[in-house]
């Protein structure tokens, strides 16, 4: 349940702290990448910024030595600790929505959702003290290669320095259901789920966390900052960054220009060039494992620069690439963005599914405009929306890049 467990983790972040930078863990599997003096790295998405795990705690990378106070004190994790505290967050609501539509149709949405959140929270910091210490530390010389890969990528790092954790088991509960149909005289087509759901959280595990940035102004040293910038602040022989210009995050535009931008890249695949992709998202959403799968290959794709043909998304993988055997950055981010409109659906992915096959999707379109701009407005901000929000605004991007690959426009083969 990543989503309700995400709902309980804002929760709590806006206990502490309504207005300051708390960051809620967004599902249980990541809660273990956030411990104080583990290092994340930031990535930009389509649903706004995303901290994803390193792999690397900070001992990895300094020049400190086994026995040293400090080296001691990094393993350690030494912590200040906050007395516990208790949140409380029980949700119920009710949503509907009818529109009638020409020619005798109509579509209906019924929505109804309820969260009980009771958990005892605490909170453990990185002592000031220890992160002075820190600075203008040395790197080591032999660096891991998990390492190397972020320099050689340019992401940014980030040192978790604050936590909230839970203190001991607690359970979270959550019923959710949703009617939608679509009615064509007395014909037509319905989508019911109901959902009941309970997770358990076992103590220790991280709910939110706080961060501050490192900085490597050279091959040598780091700093620790609160500002943002970039960590690798210098390009190594005057080379660019091998990550592309996310086509998401270019200020606050409205989702329907962002899809304007995907739908501008997908034009500029061949017809068969754009079935393929269609083909490869349309088992997207009914195999669960089909979207791992592309997710890892072209996460391996664009740090290589490299077409490798290993499996049966190779067409799909091969439409990044230019005639001259190039890797499109544009055509990656797209993707990228698509994909991650995929794995923000879940039991909505064979809802989609459905309407693909029934040819609905148009009408499906028009009616997640009306509900978007009638309840959330055209802005995505920075930092992305609330889990609902999200889902929703996922179902838009991925129905209108569906139809644009039914009906593709592109260049000529």
């Amino acid at each position: 349940m990543p989503k309700e467990f995400e709902a309980a983790t804002r929760a709590v972040v806006r206990e502490v702290d309504p207005q300051g930078d708390w960051i809620a863990v967004r599902s249980l599997t990541d809660a273990d990448r956030f411990h104080c003096l583990y290092l994340v790295k930031k990535k930009k998405r389509f649903f706004g910024h995303q901290y994803d795990k390193a792999d690397l705690r900070l001992v990895d990378i300094l020049e400190v030595q086994e026995g040293d106070e400090l080296f001691d004190k990094l393993v350690s994790g030494l912590q200040d600790h906050k007395a516990p505290f208790r949140v409380t967050d029980n949700v119920d609501s009710k949503g509907g929505l009818t529109v009638k539509l020409p020619e005798n149709m109509m579509f209906e949405v019924a929505t109804y959702r309820s969260r009980k959140c009771n958990a005892e929270v605490s909170g453990s910091r990185t002592p000031r003290q220890l992160l002075a210490a820190l600075e203008n530390t040395k790197l080591k010389r032999k660096l891991p290669d998990s390492f190397q890969s972020i320099r050689a990528m340019r992401e940014d790092l980030y040192l978790v320095t604050e936590t909230l954790t839970t203190t001991k088991t607690e359970t979270l509960e959550s019923e959710q259901g949703c009617v939608i149909q679509l009615l064509v005289d007395c014909l037509g087509f319905r989508y019911r789920r109901k959902r009941q759901k309970a997770v358990t959280v076992p103590p220790g595990t991280v709910l939110g966390y706080r961060l501050k940035q490192l900085v490597f102004p050279n091959e040598e040293s780091m700093n620790i900052i609160s500002e943002k910038t970039k960590s690798f602040p210098h390009e190594k022989d005057g080379g660019a960054s091998c990550l592309g210009k996310s086509l998401s995050l270019e200020g606050s535009r409205s989702m329907k220009e962002k899809v304007q931008d995907l739908v501008r890249v997908l034009q500029d695949l061949t017809e068969k060039e754009q079935k393929w992709v269609l083909s490869c998202l349309t088992k997207c959403l009914t195999e669960d494992e089909q979207l791992r799968d592309l997710q890892q290959r072209v996460s391996e794709v664009q740090c290589s620069g490299e077409l490798r043909m290993e499996g049966p998304a190779d067409p799909l993988i091969s439409s990044l690439f230019n005639t001259a055997g190039i890797l499109v950055e544009a055509r990656v981010e797209a993707l990228w963005d698509v994909l991650d409109a995929l794995e923000e659906l879940s039991e909505e992915r064979r809802f989609v599914a459905e309407a693909l096959e029934n040819r609905t999707l148009p009408l499906l379109k028009g009616e997640m405009e009306s509900i978007l701009e009638q309840n959330l407005g055209e802005k995505l901000g920075d930092e992305g929306f609330d889990p609902e929000a999200r889902t929703l605004w996922a179902l838009y991007v991925v129905v209108s890049i569906l139809l644009q690959l039914e009906k593709p426009t592109s260049v000529s083969s």
